[in-house]
């Protein structure tokens, strides 16, 4: 198992986990593949971003670095942390790896979003902090069928 820093030759690879992530029962939020890419193609070498490739197209995590709005503290975020069916289980390898690169990099907190709370996570010392919701104000989506997302997302 190999992880590593993508780079602009894996735009395609990129583009087609986050479109089998996209389109899978847990996120359930608008996603425009185009759009997308041009976010790749300005974060891919900005070193405010981290982007982890598992085995070259297994599994990827892309996370940032920001700012605490409440204390100013740099924290690390995960975006997007996806690994196909066939290589679930190694994903926390790309979530350490990101981790790694988190306190290299000054960040002196972590956060994760997962779809529901995940035991490994609080093994790790992680703790549930909040539930996110997200509901798309541009459709006529009922309050019911509304998609639920769980998890740290900034």
């Amino acid at each position: 198992m190999t992880i590593r820093q993508a780079c602009k030759t894996d735009i395609e690879v990129l583009v087609s986990l986050t479109d089998e992530f996209a389109h899978s029962k847990t996120y359930k939020v608008p996603y425009d593949p185009t759009h997308f890419r041009s976010v790749l193609e300005g974060a891919i070498e900005n070193p405010m971003y981290y982007i982890g490739l598992l085995n070259h197209d297994h599994g990827v995590l892309i996370g940032m670095l920001t700012d605490c709005i409440f204390d100013g503290r740099t924290l690390a975020h995960e975006v997007l942390w996806y690994t196909r069916p066939e290589t679930r289980g190694n994903g926390f390898s790309l979530f350490r790896d990101f981790t790694r690169w988190a306190k290299e990099n000054g960040a002196l907190a972590v956060g994760a979003g997962l779809p529901e709370p995940h035991p490994v996570m609080e093994r790790l010392g992680y703790a549930k902090t909040e539930v996110v919701y997200f509901r798309d104000l541009d459709s006529s989506v009922g309050r019911s069928e509304a998609p639920v997302l769980s998890g740290l997302h900034a």
